[in-house]
């Protein structure tokens, strides 16, 4: 009988709740970030992470208990909780239940409304909450046995091998070009293919095509990716697509195969200078820039990233300056290509676009906050930045190749625009852009995924004087 009045006494749904959250995101809070760490570093950061959570909920309850009765405080307080800490989740309900149309920059305002109006009726209220309260402490004890014992029971399944479980790495690969020319190596994020954009947006991509055919381009109608998410294919990419199963591997390794990929060593052997424009660091060069705040500390940046201050200051910060930033680098990459070098150069520079934000418009013009509020479907505002990057690309291939005629030039999207809902969204986010000059570019269609792009272009290449 104590047991259960205990249970119905005290607001324990505060600490379930935090309990829930914590292991939720296990595998993003709680693990290590070297292989070797020890089981107790693991229960350090789960434990570490549940009083974090822990402390100010329950601060905000006896802080809003001092003015308002207890029960309703602790409703009060569980409402404001659950937003902020699964913001993520209500996100992508959301999302699912508009078929993708809605927009933080709305559900933001939206889910405030909702909140702040919830708590105001439960304070004015003159009923009890007490029952509610026992409804939420079963709710979320139960809650926290179900996903716990997911967490146990599939713990192997679930967590990623991490990156130093690998056998092997790609060994670099011999040029025996004599007068290697300029690479440039554009990644146009989330650029899916003609066909798909014929099939699912209606729309016929043969302007951009026709130019770049023009220019002595080869343009599949239809690529596929290996992957459906940046970070692993671009390392299969950078490794010429040599490394099986990455998807089984830790996002957060995966980028060191990026880092270190076989084809940036191959390149540097045979004297050639790396120049990137990326959000990941490649070689000795850092990230020229940042979709996000990142905190040092593994844990608490997995409890940012996890909450709802990760997509508002992410989102935010990216609305704010990542037209620009993608301006930038296609200015620099074009300057770049003026200038005279002894050494061949390897150009990597990676455009968040048409990948969100969606920021342009179809003439590759910034769009202000306003205007962007107001582009409910995603369909419609990718595609309307699809068509501004066709523009920006364009203008970019005229000036290199006015600069240095005889470079090698492979624009290629990562994976697909993922707003596709339904029986094709699967295949359409491993359906990808690709557009190839140099040599060999009429064989291009023997070419099974886009991720060997560099092992088609080291074949092709050793022939090339």
């Amino acid at each position: 009988m104590k047991a259960v009045a205990f249970l119905k006494e005290r607001p324990l749904h505060l600490f379930f709740f935090s309990l829930l959250f914590v292991l939720n995101h296990f595998f993003e809070i709680a693990l290590p970030t070297n292989s070797d760490d020890s089981f107790w570093i693991v229960v350090r950061n789960f434990i570490g992470a549940v009083v974090i959570i822990y402390v100010p909920v329950f601060a905000l309850f006896k802080l809003a208990s001092l003015k308002f009765e207890k029960t309703k405080a602790e409703v009060a307080s569980i409402l404001l909780f659950v937003p902020f800490f699964s913001f993520q989740d209500l996100f992508d309900i959301a999302l699912r239940l508009t078929n993708g149309s809605i927009r933080i920059i709305l559900f933001l305002p939206i889910l405030f409304i909702i909140v702040i109006t919830l708590c105001y009726l439960v304070i004015i209220s003159k009923r009890s909450f007490r029952i509610i309260k026992e409804y939420l402490n079963l709710v979320s004890f139960a809650l926290v046995c179900y996903v716990g014992s997911i967490v146990i029971i599939s713990f192997e399944g679930f967590n990623p091998t991490r990156l130093s479980h690998l056998q092997s790495q790609v060994a670099p690969r011999s040029l025996n070009c004599t007068s290697c020319p300029d690479i440039y190596f554009f990644i146009l994020d989330a650029y899916t293919s003609n066909k798909s954009l014929r099939d699912f947006y209606d729309f016929d991509n043969s302007e951009f095509t026709g130019h770049l055919d023009s220019l002595g381009f080869q343009v599949q109608d239809q690529a596929e990716s290996s992957y459906s998410f940046t970070q692993y294919s671009l390392a299969a990419t950078f490794n010429f697509s040599d490394i099986g199963k990455l998807g089984h591997y830790y996002s957060k390794d995966v980028v060191h195969l990026i880092k270190n990929g076989a084809v940036i060593r191959s390149l540097q052997n045979k004297g050639y200078e790396i120049h990137t424009y990326s959000l990941f660091e490649v070689a000795d060069n850092p990230s020229f820039y940042s979709l996000g705040y990142k905190f040092d500390a593994p844990m608490i940046d997995g409890i940012f990233r996890s909450t709802i201050l990760s997509w508002v200051v992410e989102n935010l910060m990216v609305f704010s300056n990542q037209y620009e930033v993608n301006r930038e680098i296609l200015n620099k990459t074009t300057e770049q290509a003026k200038e005279r070098s002894t050494h061949p150069r390897f150009f990597y520079a990676h455009i968040m676009a048409p990948h969100t934000p969606l920021v342009m418009d179809e003439r590759g013009n910034k769009l202000d906050l306003l205007s962007l509020t107001t582009k409910l479907n995603k369909k419609t505002a990718y595609l309307n930045q699809l068509k501004g990057v066709n523009v920006w690309m364009s203008k970019t291939v005229d000036d290199i190749l006015k600069s240095s005629p005889g470079s090698i030039i492979l624009i290629q999207g990562d994976h697909g625009s993922r707003f596709i809902q339904g029986v094709d969204k699967k295949k359409e986010a491993f359906s990808v852009f690709l557009a190839y000059r140099g040599p060999g570019k009429d064989s291009l269609g023997s070419l099974n995924r886009s991720n060997e792009i560099f092992n088609f272009l080291f074949k092709n290449l050793d022939g090339s004087k």
